[in-house]
């Protein structure tokens, strides 16, 4: 499971992954062939989990699933334990789950870029791309207030936590660092399993 929330690079560390380019230090944390496993899509977990309890799939040595931490936000749930993407942990023998946490200021960035197109630093704050975003827009304004990222990743990590007391769960901390002279990051390894 590659977790956080919308913008923090999921995606972009879903494809380093498949096409081998993450460091040595957090590719050896992942199991050896997860190269090779197919990848859930977020857009319809309940149908996922749904197919998983009746047994649909086949036995598969294990599957990539991305988890929008906004979720709860967008259903207006506190927390994470009513969610079916979140109850596929219970099927698998063994999870390891990448937590991508960026710093706020490039989480913000990247959301924007992601949603609106444009980075902070073109100066083109285009309204009309912003307002035919509300949702976009909404949770860039939950982004920004004092202390909301920080309870969206403290209440994951609790779920986490009292999951692992059922579940073998390796949890990662994962987050993308710039690169001094530009647009180009790396991923950075941050807990130590």
């Amino acid at each position: 499971m590659v977790a956080g929330l919308s913008g923090c690079g999921k995606s972009e560390f879903i494809r380093h992954m498949t096409l081998g380019g993450l460091p040595a230090d957090i590719s050896r944390c992942l199991p050896a062939d997860i190269q090779t496993w197919p990848h859930l899509d977020e857009s319809d977990p309940e149908r996922t989990f749904r197919e998983l309890r009746e047994g649909i799939f086949p036995a598969l040595p294990g599957l990539v699933m991305p988890y929008d931490l906004a979720r709860s936000f967008w259903a207006g749930q506190k927390g994470y334990d009513w969610d079916d993407a979140v109850k596929i942990i219970g099927f698998a023998d063994r999870v390891t789950v990448v937590n991508i946490r960026p710093p706020l200021r490039r989480l913000i960035e990247q959301h924007i870029w992601r949603r609106f197109g444009v980075t902070l630093a073109d100066g083109q704050s285009d309204l009309k791309n912003f307002r035919s975003n509300s949702r976009g827009l909404q949770l860039l304004i939950h982004y920004e207030q004092p202390g909301w990222v920080d309870l969206q990743y403290d209440v994951w990590d609790d779920l986490l936590r009292c999951a692992s007391e059922l579940h073998e769960i390796l949890v990662l901390g994962v987050t993308p660092e710039s690169i001094p002279g530009g647009q180009e990051f790396r991923w950075s390894l941050k807990d130590l399993p």
